[in-house]
């Protein structure tokens, strides 16, 4: 299991100037955006799991995987496994 914590500060000078950052805008489980077999998909990258070792753990196409994870970086908005990596962890 994989927990986030994150603390808010809710008063008036948190983000001067109205800035804030990328975690701000991410949901306390940023997994909650996700589908289940998207969650599961990126897990799999949590673990370190390449898109070869992933496809036929569940049966599914390489490329099936590739398109769950595309979906996975759009609605988690990063760019690379690195970065989600550091969502999830």
């Amino acid at each position: 299991a994989c927990y986030i914590l994150r603390f808010i500060d809710t008063s008036e000078h948190a983000h001067p100037g109205g800035r804030r950052s990328l975690h701000d805008a991410l949901p306390a489980d940023p997994l909650q955006k996700l589908t289940p077999r998207e969650r599961i998909v990126a897990r799999m990258v949590s673990e370190g799991l390449g898109n070869d070792d992933i496809a036929p753990r569940l049966n599914r196409s390489r490329r099936t995987v590739e398109s769950q994870l595309v979906s996975v970086f759009r609605k988690l908005e990063v760019r690379s496994r690195l970065q989600l990596l550091r969502i999830l962890n």
